[in-house]
This record gives C-alpha cells, sequence and structure tokens, in this order.
C-alpha cells in the first residue's frame, strides 16, 4: 500500500510540475533614459516578477549586449531611451548594425517587444524600430504637470484588459502622441483636462499591435516611481507583458495588493 500511494503522490508531483506554466523570459533594457530609470527599473522588475509569471533579466548596457543572445528570451521591454542625446549620438552608445538587425528579426519572426512611457523616444530615424515601439513623443507631443487622472478602458473585451475597469491613477499623461505603427489597437485612453492644460479630450495612452509575426505593445503611462502606486497600472503592465509575450493573458485582473486592501 505505501509503495502504491508513493507511486500515486510521485505521478501527481510530476503531472503538476509538468501543468506548470514555463517562466515568460524579459530581457528588460535600461540604463539610459531621459527619465529616473534607477527608480522605475527595480518596480517594473518586482511588478513582473510579483505575479510568478516571468523571469527578468535587466541590462543596463545594451550597447554592449551580445545579438545572439536575444534568442533566450520572449520578450523585449524598453525603459530606455537616447532622449538626452538624440542631437549628438555618441558612437558608444549607438547600436551596432547587428545589434539593429537582430532587433527587428527578434519582433518579426514572433518575438514580443513592449515600451513605457519614454521607452520610444529614441532612434527618430529608424522607420522599424518607430513601427515595432508603436507610439512616442515627437514634435507637437506634449503634457501639462503631473496630476491625477482617469484612464478609460477603450478595448473591455481584448484579453489584456478582460475583466479590467476605469481607474485613476497619478502620472504624467502624453497629449498628440505621434502614432508610428499601422492597425494599432487602442486598449485605454486618459482624460486631458482643461484644469491641468489639456485639450479636455481622451487621449490614446495604451496601444498594441504587431509587426510581422511579433506582438507589440506601448504605454505612454509609467513616468515615475509614484505612477507605479496603482495597482490597476501594475496588473495592466504585467498584462501587456504577458500578452506581448505569449499572446495570451494568465495573469489575473487583480493583483495580491488588491487582494490585501479588500
Amino acid at each position: 500500500m505505501k509503495i502504491l500511494l508513493f507511486a500515486f503522490l510521485s505521478i501527481l508531483s510530476f503531472s503538476s510540475l509538468a501543468a506548470k506554466k514555463p517562466l515568460v523570459q524579459v530581457l528588460l533594457i535600461t540604463g539610459q533614459n531621459n527619465h529616473k530609470w534607477q527608480q522605475t527599473t527595480p518596480i517594473i522588475v518586482e511588478t513582473l516578477k510579483s505575479t510568478g509569471r516571468f523571469e527578468v533579466e535587466v541590462s543596463e548596457k545594451f550597447e554592449a549586449f551580445s545579438p545572439a543572445r536575444l534568442s533566450e528570451f520572449d520578450v523585449i521591454f524598453s525603459n530606455w531611451n537616447l532622449w538626452k542625446q538624440r542631437k549628438n549620438l555618441p558612437p558608444e552608445l549607438d547600436w551596432s548594425p547587428e545589434m539593429r538587425k537582430a532587433y527587428v528579426d527578434f519582433v518579426r519572426n514572433g518575438g514580443g517587444h513592449v515600451a513605457m512611457h519614454a521607452g520610444s523616444s529614441t532612434f527618430f530615424d529608424w522607420k522599424e524600430y518607430q513601427e515595432i515601439c508603436i507610439a512616442t513623443w515627437k514634435s507637437g507631443t506634449h503634457h501639462g504637470p503631473k496630476h491625477v487622472f482617469e484612464v478609460r478602458i477603450e478595448d473591455k473585451a481584448h484579453p489584456i484588459t478582460l475583466n479590467l475597469g476605469n481607474f485613476k491613477k497619478y502620472d504624467e499623461l502624453w497629449e498628440k502622441l505621434y502614432i508610428s505603427a499601422k492597425d494599432v489597437t487602442v486598449l485605454t485612453s486618459s482624460f486631458a483636462s482643461s484644469e491641468f492644460k489639456g485639450d479636455n479630450v481622451w487621449e490614446p495612452s495604451t496601444l498594441i499591435s504587431k509587426f510581422g509575426k511579433g506582438r507589440t505593445a506601448y504605454t505612454s503611462l509609467g513616468h515615475d516611481a509614484k505612477a507605479f502606486e496603482s495597482n490597476e497600472f501594475r496588473v495592466l503592465l504585467a498584462r501587456l507583458t504577458e500578452w506581448a509575450a505569449t499572446g495570451k493573458v494568465t495573469i489575473s485582473p487583480i493583483s495580491k495588493n488588491d487582494t490585501k486592501n479588500k
């Protein structure tokens, strides 16, 4: 009887391990940004890893990263830009032709890509990169002071936003984003109130698209550490990343922090 019980428990344990989803491999690029990447990078890592769904590797020197290693990951998350260096790009910070090709090929062949806030504000003359990033800051884009505003779910049926409700958060609200990708789906919009130098309109703030076989995502939210005090935003960001990597969403619409606060 003991032998049979041990065998049964062994099979059950093996089945549980087999049924467990492999962790999504995330490459988080950072280290250069006109925003406080030193503050937001560890919060992004914690946001993703707290779901139990991701393994995250952080690169603060992506210009020296091996192009061949991109194949080890399911999704690239950009919290990186060269905005400060845009008028005089130091050669040592530029990406090699090999990396540029590998980056585009990674997404085109099915890799996921997520850009957050200013994580797309660079390489403005590189058409493929801008298409991958979906949207960016360009001439005409602007924002008022950081404040609390409403974020509205626009596509309630998409797996990323399914069962998510409208929410309010403190952040920097970008207006008149430059959208460079085709066939874009707007998942959320944010209300730009005239009280905070806005135009009293709903501005697109979370968008998704495709580049080749790859799934791409962008959110203009996430300016600084305080912006991550919104549990709803953290859930949204994790779901964006999972969808970009796998095409599916298994992360709960309620975060652990939400559960604790109820």
